[in-house]
């Protein structure tokens, strides 16, 4: 126990360490419900295609006390990398229950990987704001080629140029254009982070975020991103710019692709020309940072390959109240 005496302005000024008697915790309350034993998990064919659209998962839990719960789940591949997320939430009453999350099948596709799937479980008294219990557990053996394939992609083609929009002979965007392969007609949004690698401190800089939400029919389709000029021109930074690319299908706000490429600017214009992607791969590379809080218990993971500080959060609503379930657009650590 951290005994910390503190002044006006909030500083600690003395630390003590203090041990408490011995306790047995059978002695202290036990919590409104918990995990139970069984476990069971399933492919779910939606569209009658012979291909599972999700991986539901059936939980059990034990309820003492009536009232409303939140089941969180997060799923890993067999590698440990991180797949998906979803969340339960309900009323239950006394006695055992079986609730179900559903993964989304197109993330499992993505992975590449085949094999027995990890679910990291989190339940929670939503009427008390209170965590309650956590349990891990692994799924039956699944072949990535069992899931649905993504209904549009990075065909890897992408094109990027300076636009001055007032015709006074300075660039007002960067503007970086991304080839689509769309199967399925349907609502898509681009989205993209504007990056430049700060050799001083040693990571990448965010510099910008933009994204278009637009609707497309079967067929090959360029979309645009246009990424603010004065932001780039306030980051005094003359060279080639990252741009990370994040596709999704809007229906279900899920991450279908993702690529990286090269946007080179010259000197202060800005000016930019052609270059092809520096690398690509269809799910990110992620480092899991486990984050407990008095409340909330969660899962951060960070989306970069190299080693700077970052997030990428299990759910985040914007200022728009748009809900990213997989990322944070644009944060950054001091």
């Amino acid at each position: 126990m951290d005994l910390s005496t503190l002044t006006e302005e909030w500083r600690r000024i003395d630390v003590m360490e203090y041990f408490t008697k011995d306790y047995d915790y059978t002695d202290f309350e036990k919590p409104s419900a918990e995990f139970a034993s069984e476990f069971n998990d399933y492919g779910l064919d939606t569209n009658d295609n012979s291909l599972y659209d999700y991986l539901v998962i059936e939980k059990e839990i034990n309820v003492r006390e009536a009232g409303n719960y939140r089941l969180y789940g997060s799923l890993e591949s067999p590698s440990g990398e991180w797949v998906d997320y979803d969340s339960n939430y309900t009323y239950l009453d006394v006695g055992l229950h079986s609730i179900k999350l559903r993964f989304y099948g197109l993330s499992i596709y993505n992975t590449g990987e085949s094999g027995n799937f990890v679910v990291y479980m989190n339940l929670y008294d939503t009427d008390e704001g209170r965590w309650l219990d956590s349990t891990t557990n692994t799924t039956s053996y699944y072949s990535y080629t069992d899931f649905e394939r993504p209904p549009a992609e990075f065909t890897g083609n992408f094109n990027d140029y300076g636009l001055d929009t007032d015709e006074d002979g300075l660039h007002d965007y960067l503007v970086v254009e991304a080839e689509i392969n769309v199967t399925k007609e349907g609502e898509y949004e681009l989205s993209g982070d504007l990056q430049y690698y700060n050799e001083e401190e040693g990571y990448w800089e965010y510099t910008g975020y933009n994204s278009n939400e637009t609707y497309l029919e079967v067929g090959i389709h360029n979309i645009t991103l246009q990424f603010d000029g004065v932001r780039i021109y306030n980051s005094k930074y003359s060279g080639s710019f990252r741009v990370w690319l994040s596709l999704y299908e809007t229906e279900e706000w899920k991450r279908i692709d993702v690529a990286t490429g090269m946007a080179t600017s010259r000197a202060t214009g800005i000016t930019s020309h052609l270059t092809t992607p520096l690398f690509f791969y269809p799910t990110k590379p992620t480092t899991t940072l486990s984050v407990q809080a008095p409340i909330r218990k969660f899962t951060i993971t960070h989306p970069y390959s190299h080693q700077m500080v970052g997030l990428n959060c299990s759910e985040f609503v914007d200022a728009n109240r748009k809900v990213y379930y997989d990322w944070i657009p644009a944060i950054r650590l001091e």
